[in-house]
């Protein structure tokens, strides 16, 4: 995926008509620097929101198709579980995308090295994808 923002504002608004309304009913990781959100739906009851963290190949997409590993998988997430997607942002003239969801919010930061994955709850507390320091994520997220 390009990291102009162009490009991302582009591809988000490609793909909200797959995710609006779509109920989250897995996350995990199964492969380094990748996550996967299950978001099935009548046709496709395996499709998947898979967006990668890893530096040199940032993207985010949805694949019609695909199947969890039955070994060296991590739960991720759990709280947000079983909620719906509600709305997708990206802020103004940064590389955050923010997933909006029934009780909570999913930040996709794209910051080269620290690029990462933030579940915000409704209780403010903050949970991340990959390790880092607090002070980086309150960092990230306001700029």
């Amino acid at each position: 995926m390009y990291r102009n923002y162009f490009y991302l504002l582009r591809s988000i608004n490609d793909l909200i008509p797959y995710l609006i309304d779509a109920t989250i009913t897995d996350i995990y990781s199964q492969e380094k620097d990748k996550l996967f959100f299950k978001i099935p739906n009548i046709d496709f009851p395996e499709r998947h929101l898979i967006i990668s963290t890893n530096p040199n190949s940032t993207y985010i997409f949805v694949k019609n198709s695909h199947f969890k590993a039955k070994k060296n998988v991590m739960q991720i997430f759990n709280s947000a579980l079983c909620e719906k997607i509600r709305n997708i942002q990206i802020a103004e003239n940064d590389r955050i995308i923010k997933f909006e969801l029934d009780n909570s919010w999913i930040y996709f930061s794209i910051r080269g090295n620290k690029t990462n994955i933030f579940l915000m709850d409704e209780n403010d507390d903050f949970f991340s994808f990959k390790k880092t320091n607090a002070l980086n994520v309150n960092y990230e997220l306001e700029q």
